[in-house]
């Protein structure tokens, strides 16, 4: 039976999951945007979310940083992990902000945490800086310079290899909760490409990395029938 559209082109599906992620959970609309895209795999523009956020009366909004709380996340963030940033802020300010949500305001306000000498988003370094130098570039992914004069690659996927070794051919590295900021091994998954191609189709990478894990074990089965069926 085929997905029933609204005149605009959004599915129910993604019109409920739209109000879960945006319906005053006080995340932006870029983060919203971003988790929207990454859950159906589409390239849907900040503008084109909250378009949808205004036809559907999907409310939502952003949270205010004191002055207060802005420079104690000055003074906490250097040398600290997302999680124990947001952990130190909530206890002290009784709060119950998201490491999303707090990692979006550091970004927005230049508070970086040193371990891996990242710049701002779009502030790409000159060609002389040092090899080891990470900054974010136009997409979001975090790149680190590997060799001179200007040779750059993917942080997450060095991190994969530090641990792994060579990324065979034909895969690819994703985040198992969807976060490009999160480079903990943990939550780097390695997936062939008609593995990930499955996994978008059925929806199967989710925000948690154990959850995503579990949808790659599915997509692989759901290969296995397939190639069976072919053969008989």
């Amino acid at each position: 039976m085929p997905v029933r559209k609204r005149r605009d082109g959004y599915t129910q599906e993604e019109l409920d999951y739209l109000r879960k992620i945006a319906d005053m959970t006080g995340r932006t609309n870029k983060e919203i945007t971003e988790m929207f895209n990454l859950k159906f795999n589409k390239n849907k523009t900040v503008d084109a979310i909250i378009g949808a956020k205004s036809r559907y009366k999907i409310k939502s909004y952003t949270r205010i940083y004191t002055e207060e709380q802005l420079n104690y996340l000055r003074e906490i963030t250097p040398g600290r992990t997302k999680k124990e940033i947001t952990k130190m802020f909530n206890e002290r300010f009784n709060d119950n902000r998201t490491e999303k949500g707090i990692d979006s305001i550091r970004k927005d306000k230049g508070i970086l945490t040193g371990n891996t000498g990242r710049f701002e988003k779009g502030n790409l370094p000159r060609n002389t800086v040092e090899v080891g130098t990470t900054t974010i570039d136009g997409d979001g992914y975090h790149k680190t310079k590997i060799a001179e004069p200007n040779v750059w690659e993917l942080t997450h996927r060095l991190i994969w290899e530090k641990y792994n070794g060579a990324i065979p051919e034909g895969y690819n590295i994703i985040f198992g909760d969807g976060d490009k900021n999160n480079l903990d091994i943990e939550n780097l998954v390695l997936v062939s490409k008609h593995e990930l191609l499955v996994m978008n189709k059925l929806n199967l990478i989710q925000e948690s990395a154990e959850l995503t894990k579990v949808g790659k074990n599915i997509a692989r089965l759901h290969i296995a029938i397939g190639d069976k069926r072919k053969k008989k």
